[in-house]
């Protein structure tokens, strides 16, 4: 299974707007096991804290409580789509694939291409 960045970007900002509410509108077409391996990704690295719900006999099941400041941090790096976009093109034109970097490389392209936006 691999890690899908934009899936994560999705699954922080329908945290951070609320979660019970917004769930169905973000993932219907997400297939289950892709969507929930990307969600215990976000939390293995830190940018979730979930509640985990343990019973005899069947797998642990979670669920998103809260965003981290880390996690915070990189919303706010990914929440413009002109600079996704343009951070996807970057990616491309190196010949990598944007959605499949590692997580700081990903933050720290958002963040220079958001610099770029800033102080250009």
């Amino acid at each position: 299974m691999k890690r899908d960045m934009e899936l994560i970007i999705n699954i922080l900002k329908c945290i951070e707007e609320g979660w019970e509410e917004n769930f169905e509108e973000y993932f219907a077409e997400v297939e289950d096991y892709h969507f929930w391996h990307n969600v215990w990704l976000t939390r293995d690295f830190g940018l979730i804290e979930t509640q985990d719900f343990h019973s005899l006999g069947k797998e642990t099941t979670f669920t998103p409580t809260r965003i981290t400041w880390e996690g915070h941090d990189f919303l706010d790096a990914a929440r413009s789509e002109a600079v996704v976009s343009e951070a996807k093109e970057i990616a491309k034109k190196k010949g990598l694939d944007f959605l499949n970097l590692p997580y700081e490389l990903t933050k720290s392209l958002l963040v220079e291409v958001t610099k770029g936006a800033l102080f250009s």
